[in-house]
């Protein structure tokens, strides 16, 4: 069975939570609509997020651990300022990667075999749950190497390799594997296991000499919107000569076999 663990950020740093709650119930959405039900989904919270969807696989999980500023994360200035300096930023990727872990903690407890973490605006292929189920309960896990951008503004997809290096919800992980933190660390490096997806693959390597294999069919789409936490969105412009030259070699309009299997439906 494979759990599903959903961070939500703290209300305080939306811009439009009645937005983000939108963008939750379209990313539950394509969650629900799998085809295998043997799965669970684990959605961890400082702000309850309301929402239209119940189901009896969803399980809501309070994170009650008080929020830590930059400061007060041990390593910032010896390891992660380096690559990371914006402390804002650093600051709310800790949270979530907490958030993420203790997903992690519940998904363990309730049986899941295999966990992937899914960011709250993504949309995942409604053929996961029945792949990942089939597959022997001691592989390694699977890397979402392949998947596709989704301009809301265009109604365009273009699908993007290694799209792991820039997409959060591109890694599923036999439950053995995923780390159990003490969640009163003050580390970051302790709570950034699916966190640092980019680098999940090759941390997979030097912890345990494991490689995930790559998941054989496309499985994530990477909605791209006005309220990205990454900013990709001012990468994507389209005053951006590189983009439109994208856009038009490997850009397509949707259809209706994509916009159902990944639930790709206008907000």
């Amino acid at each position: 069975m494979i759990g599903f663990v959903v961070p939500i950020k703290p209300r305080r740093f939306s811009t439009n939570w009645e937005k983000d709650n939108r963008l939750l119930e379209r990313t539950l959405g394509a969650i629900l609509n799998q085809t295998d039900p043997n799965f669970k989904i684990f959605i961890l919270y400082t702000d309850k997020p309301k929402i239209n969807i119940h189901h009896s696989s969803i399980n809501y999980i309070l994170f009650d651990f008080p929020f830590l500023e930059t400061k007060e994360i041990l390593d910032f200035e010896s390891k992660v300022k380096r690559w990371m300096p914006d402390p804002v930023y650093v600051s709310k990727m800790f949270d979530k990667g907490r958030k993420i872990m203790l997903g992690c903690k519940y998904a363990k407890e309730a049986g899941c075999n295999f966990i992937m973490s899914i960011d709250s605006d993504d949309l995942i292929s409604n053929k996961l749950a029945a792949f990942v189920n089939k597959q022997a309960t001691d592989s390694v896990g699977w890397v979402l190497k392949n998947g596709y951008m989704h301009l809301e503004s265009l109604n365009v997809l273009i699908k993007k390799t290694d799209i792991f290096k820039v997409n959060g919800s591109t890694n599923i992980i036999n439950a053995k594997y995923v780390p159990n933190p003490n969640f009163n660390s003050r580390y970051y490096y302790d709570f950034n296991f699916f966190e640092g997806h980019g680098y999940l693959p090759l941390r997979m390597q030097e912890m345990y000499h494991k490689k995930q294999d790559e998941l054989p069919f496309i499985g994530v789409v990477y909605t791209i919107h006005s309220d990205n936490a990454s900013h990709i969105n001012k990468i994507l412009s389209l005053k951006n000569i590189k983009t439109l030259a994208k856009i038009i070699l490997h850009g397509k309009l949707m259809n209706k076999r994509i916009a159902k299997e990944f639930n790709l439906v206008k907000l």
